[in-house]
């Protein structure tokens, strides 16, 4: 909300505080006297009719300030419901470009495992296996790794399609 708005919004809240007290000294004037305030020609009985039409014209000049606060805070509610849905296509991009490093770390992730996987099986056929069986062993070695991958990578992406 713009201070210019605000600075209004005050304004026009204490015209109304002041016009709603001037009133209410009026009618405690009325009701002092015994005059009925409701009604003109009891205002004339008891010669108050300037009173009266000062009333009557506050009452006026207070529904009129009161559509103008109305008004204005409508206009501040709009305000507010504009910047809010500034806000929430600020917070929808943010949480696509998350979603998006989400998933290059899930497979930047997996593939980490699959090299460490790698080496750890490299390492042990190269301690374990002699020489002429180490390339096929290491070829069948590295279809299991890629097969033990192939359940966890279905398992990561039913859990981001939930999300």
């Amino acid at each position: 909300m713009s201070e210019s708005l605000k600075d209004e919004i005050a304004k026009i809240s204490k015209e109304t505080r002041d016009t709603q007290d001037r009133i209410n000294v009026i009618v405690s004037i009325f009701t002092k006297e015994n005059v009925d305030y409701h009604s003109r020609e009891s205002a004339e009985r008891w010669n108050r009719i300037p009173l009266y039409d000062e009333m009557t014209y506050l009452e006026r000049k207070l529904g009129l300030a009161q559509q103008r606060f109305a008004s204005l805070m409508l206009q501040s509610v709009k305000g507010s419901t504009d910047q809010l849905d500034s806000s929430v296509r600020t917070l929808h991009s943010s949480k696509e470009i998350l979603s998006k490093s989400s998933k290059r770390l899930e497979y930047l992730t997996s593939l980490l495992f699959l090299v460490a996987a790698i080496s750890v099986v490299v390492s042990l056929e190269a301690a374990v296996l002699p020489k002429d069986l180490l390339l096929p062993i290491s070829i069948l070695s590295l279809v299991a790794v890629g097969l033990m991958l192939i359940p966890y990578w279905r398992l990561v992406r039913k859990i981001q399609l939930r999300l």
